[in-house]
């Protein structure tokens, strides 16, 4: 199930052009390339979408695992909604969203909704005060799948998880965007051990997202999050090895004259280059 192509013809039929999928080695380590940016005339107008890889595990994830109704809080222009319906295209998408630059991001994902024919809908509120509301207008029954990518900060994800975690079935999954990126594992700790779900922390994916799941998934889907899971052995030994290589490279600055440690620093950005 290969989607990304169609979701990059879907936004240029819209006349904008899409950035994603890039190597941060190659700009100068920029946290972000690898996320979705979306252009018009080549100006960027909005960033933060899934990254190429978030979309993959999507794809991998929804290959085994079929949600009737897909929950999402923070739609932005509307990447993430988008790709749920193309990847489910049985199920039914709800997006709740604050909105930003006039609501450019409701009017196009709705817009592309109507004209691609997906079952898709975003609506104009705040999580938590009007997720119950907007759960309750638009399902008739309770939700499979939730996708997390408000305000990212800890108390916003355990605002976003408590508002909606009674509304869903059992067997809900749940998946947190940005949570290693945006310093969020606190709260997505906390809010694992109150879920009654086994939780686990994508490593394999850019922004390290965060999944609870039930037992009661199937192989399929269990390997599916092993797959693009990391042992936690394998993290911290690299981490370890990361603080090491920072500390030997602080020391060596201290006892290097100021015009080498410029020199020094001048040579790494263009070796990056």
């Amino acid at each position: 199930m290969c989607i990304f192509p169609r979701l990059i013809q879907i936004y240029r039929k819209q006349g904008f052009e899409i950035r994603t999928g890039l190597n941060p080695y190659h700009f100068n380590n920029y946290r972000d390339a690898p996320f979705t940016a979306i252009y018009k005339k080549g100006e960027i107008l909005l960033t933060g979408g899934i990254s190429l890889q978030e979309i993959y595990f999507f794809e991998c994830l929804f290959e085994s695992f079929k949600p009737e109704n897909i929950f999402i809080i923070g739609n932005a222009f509307g990447w993430s909604t988008v790709l749920m319906a193309l990847l489910n295209p049985n199920g039914q998408v709800l997006a709740l969203d604050a909105g930003i630059e006039g609501d450019f991001g409701i009017r196009l994902t709705n817009k592309i909704a109507e004209e691609e024919k997906l079952n898709i809908k975003v609506v104009k509120g705040f999580s938590p005060n009007d997720v119950a509301k907007t759960v309750a207008e638009n399902f008739s029954t309770g939700i499979d799948f939730v996708f997390i990518d408000g305000l990212h900060t800890n108390e916003q994800q355990k605002l976003d998880f408590n508002a909606v975690f009674n509304l869903c079935h059992k067997n809900c999954i749940y998946v947190f965007h940005d949570v290693v990126n945006w310093k969020m594992m606190q709260s997505f700790q906390q809010i694992a051990a109150v879920s009654g779900r086994n939780a686990d922390v994508l490593y394999r994916t850019p922004s390290g997202m965060g999944i609870l799941y039930p037992d009661q998934v199937s192989i399929e889907t269990k390997e599916c999050i092993q797959a693009f899971s990391e042992k936690k052995e394998i993290i911290e030994s690299l981490l370890e090895s990361q603080i090491i290589n920072h500390k030997i490279y602080v020391t060596i600055l201290k006892f290097l004259p100021k015009w080498t440690i410029k020199l020094f620093k001048r040579m790494k950005h263009v070796v990056r280059r």
